[in-house]
């Protein structure tokens, strides 16, 4: 029969692609083994594989004789995790494994060390010795019978023993063939043989191991980062994740797990602290704030998150917006209240989304004359008169807060990251700053900055975009993600040309110079595809609160245009930079 050499080489690597597999499979067990708190002092381990008696000899010529054992509920999950290493039909049994290393050895060009051929033999020799199914003496044999020698019992190895109690006693209730005549004997021989015989295969299972990782680390065997990497056991007692929960009336139907990123499906709401709260009816309240005249301002579902009573008077911590409690106090008379009062405000903003809530409720109460407590129904319970509306600094504060916070969430929701909440002080380079890097999220072609621009390209090669790669842009206390940029202007023009000295290849260093009227723009390229400068003729503005605009982007006014070639063709930017 003919067989062709494609057909015999596909056979080749389908060969050494299971056997890699096997390898990358026996590395993740082993380091699971190898974690178990039983193997990681390995000289305790060899201990337990030794049968090892301590004797007492008595005066009157009796001996007590002792052997220590590890906790049985412990060395139990030890056997477990090894168990797939001496099982035949296991794809990580040790003659697989053994035969994956020979064939990794056999298939490299390198010079493999000589000690570690004959470490591979004498693990060929050791663990052919541990046959679960078989009846090999490994440490001591047992047998029993009555003092007149009647019902004596076959000898029966700590093999069968060790086996009984792992088919026997720990993962399985019947024995089959061999291993049935360990249950001639109590459970304590079959653990002390079953002790020594597993401690043994971990012993053999991490000296493997460390000839796999010696191979691998000698460029011989090749081994799946995910296989040294990957997490193999959990290593803590208690699981904690972090997400957003929603909830919906009774028999809503299920949305997709895209929810947290869609528009909420009817009936659905974030599960917030208020939400909890608000799940016994008592503690719901609707605060409601009002201007001068009459007219609504904003309307909050509240709730109650602490009652007392303090000199006569009751006490409620209400929280707003999920962002803000008021302590607020009243006197009741005659079931009527009295004398409501603000005892003071207190901040539980611990994101960027909750800054925002709390920048958001704050103007409006700067707008607002009153501030109503509605309960049930709607109830009016009582009213509080707010403060006089605050000075123009503290609304600009205000105004600027919002922009900055309402920045960062935004962000937050494209990129899916949350960021550490901003707490620190920023200027107005950060908040210009922070304001393009959020339209360039969404996608916007945007003022970058007027003047000059530094730039680098191959020698005599004029760039038609500068390229900025992506970054992290430290503002006060927060690192904001930045996409890789694009930056170009259709009337850009190098100057100051100059070689850069010993560059290979060859570069050119530049200064990219454009009308000083008008700024550079730039977008993300990932969020937005520009197909001729015709995209890039109108910037989206800005459009920041309380900021001027000419500091960096000179005299170029947001919402104006910028120039393009008088009768040029409005060519697509190229990728050199």
């Amino acid at each position: 029969m003919a067989v062709s050499r494609t057909s015999v080489a596909a056979g080749r690597l389908a060969n050494v692609s299971d056997h890699r597999r096997t390898l990358d499979r026996f590395v993740l067990r082993a380091r699971r083994i190898e974690a178990h708190s039983l193997a990681r002092d390995r000289q305790a381990l060899v201990s337990l594989s030794e049968f090892a008696l301590r004797g007492h000899i008595q005066l009157d010529g009796t001996m007590q004789m002792r052997r220590a054992l590890p906790n049985e509920e412990v060395f139990e999950s030890l056997a477990a995790r090894v168990r797939p290493v001496l099982v035949k039909s296991e794809s990580v049994h040790y003659g697989r494994v053994l035969d994956a290393i020979q064939a990794g050895i056999d298939a490299t060009e390198s010079a493999v060390p000589e000690n570690i051929l004959v470490g591979l033999a004498e693990l060929r020799r050791d663990w052919s010795r541990l046959d679960v199914d078989g009846t090999t003496v490994m440490r001591f044999a047992v047998q029993s019978s009555k003092i007149d020698g009647s019902e004596s019992t076959p000898q029966v190895s700590d093999t069968q023993l060790a086996a009984a109690w792992l088919y026997g006693d720990l993962v399985h209730v019947d024995t089959r063939g061999r291993k049935s005549d360990g249950l001639l004997f109590p459970v304590k021989e079959r653990y002390s043989a079953a002790v020594t015989y597993f401690a043994h295969a971990v012993a053999l299972t991490l000296k493997t191991m460390d000839l796999v990782m010696a191979l691998h680390e000698l460029g011989v065997i090749d081994l799946a980062e995910d296989s040294l990497t990957e997490a193999v056991v959990v290593g803590v007692d208690e699981l904690v994740e972090e997400g957003v929960a929603f909830v919906a009336p009774v028999d809503s139907p299920m949305p997709g797990l895209d929810i947290a990123i869609q528009e909420l499906p009817e009936g659905f709401r974030p599960f917030t602290v208020t939400e909890l709260l608000r799940q016994t009816q008592a503690n719901q309240v609707q605060v409601v704030l009002t201007a001068d005249d009459g007219s609504t301002v904003g309307e909050y579902e509240a709730a109650v998150s602490r009652r007392g009573e303090h000199n006569g008077r009751l006490h409620w911590e209400v929280l707003v917006g999920g962002a803000v409690t008021f302590e607020v106090s009243f006197g009741v008379k005659d079931d009527e209240i009295t004398d409501g009062r603000f005892e003071g405000v207190t901040s539980r903003a611990s994101s960027n989304r909750m800054k925002l809530a709390e920048a958001m409720l704050a103007r409006e109460m700067s707008t607002s004359r009153h501030m109503s407590f509605n309960i049930a129904g709607g109830e009016n319970f009582f009213t509080l008169n707010l403060p006089p509306s605050p000075g123009s600094e503290e609304k600009a504060f205000i105004d600027i807060s919002i922009d900055t916070f309402y920045d960062l969430v935004v962000i937050e929701n494209i990129t899916r990251r949350a960021l550490r909440p901003l707490t620190g002080e920023y200027n107005s380079a950060d908040r210009a700053l922070l304001r393009r890097t959020r339209l360039l999220w969404e996608g916007q072609v945007v003022p970058f900055r007027s003047g000059a621009l530094p730039a680098t390209s191959p020698a005599g090669v004029v760039p038609q975009v500068i390229m900025m790669p992506a970054m992290t842009l430290p503002i006060a206390d927060t690192e904001i993600p930045v996409p890789a940029t694009c930056i170009r202007h259709p009337l850009m023009k190098p100057e100051s040309v100059t070689a850069v000295t010993d560059s290979d290849p060859a570069l050119d260093e530049m200064k990219m110079v454009i009308p000083s009227d008008e700024p550079f723009v730039a977008w993300a390229p990932e969020k937005r595809q520009i197909v001729s400068d015709a995209d890039l003729l109108h910037p989206s503005p800005w459009g920041l609160s309380h900021f001027d605009s000419h500091v960096f982007l000179g005299g170029w006014s947001e919402g104006t245009g910028i120039s393009a070639p008088a009768n040029a063709p409005l060519a697509p930017p190229s990728s050199s930079s």
